[in-house]
């Protein structure tokens, strides 16, 4: 005669099987990678090699101030396997003027990742610090005027993070004159690159 598992059984199998899951998960870093994105590498200094690259090239991007939602997605940056800086938004505030605000995408796997941003990482036993190295300009009639930074965020995202600056460049010479469209380029992009320690052990 064919025994039936009780509905009691078959429920402590499942929570025993989904807790070992859950533990092996933890364990080998999986369930700490899900959560936590590139932190799970960048704070962790004490296993883990970090360094920068910088970019040479300078990227732009056309904003345009007369409908500020159409802007959302626009790429500054494109890179290799989804390594990308775009608009995230633009913003108008009363005093302060326009604001463009950039999402840097990164891409982080267990033991490795690459964030493509204008913020440099610098990580210490200890500390955990970040510095906006991006410059941005925009150009009106052949000329270019500086902008000034507006934020740098840390990694907020768990793929990376933003950075902005405002629209209205340091200069006055622009007061008063209507402008619809403006290029925004940006240099001094850096590559932030973390390594895991395995990967240099000797086996």
């Amino acid at each position: 005669m064919k025994k039936h598992l009780s509905f009691k059984t078959v429920t402590a199998s499942i929570i025993v099987l989904t807790l070992g899951s859950l533990f092996l998960l933890w364990a080998f870093g999986y369930f700490s990678l899900w959560l936590n994105g590139i932190k799970h590498l960048a704070h962790d200094p004490e296993n883990t090699y970090h360094t920068t690259v910088p970019h040479e090239e300078e990227y732009t991007v056309e904003i345009d101030l007369t409908d500020l939602e159409s802007n959302k997605g626009k790429l500054l940056f494109k890179g290799e396997e989804g390594r990308h800086v775009y608009v995230s938004s633009v913003l108008e505030h009363e005093e302060a003027g326009y604001e463009v605000i950039f999402r840097a995408k990164g891409n982080y796997e267990l033991d490795r990742a690459i964030l493509v941003s204008g913020i440099e990482y610098d990580i210490e036993p200890g500390s955990f610090g970040r510095e906006l190295r991006a410059k941005a300009h925009i150009k009106y009639q052949d000329e270019a005027y500086a902008l000034q930074s507006s934020l740098h965020t840390n990694l907020i995202h768990k793929d990376g993070d933003e950075f902005g600056f405002y629209l209205n460049p340091l200069t006055e010479e622009l007061d008063g004159q209507e402008i619809h469209k403006v290029e925004v380029t940006v240099s001094n992009l850096v590559a932030n690159i973390w390594l895991d320690k395995d990967l240099f052990k000797p086996y």
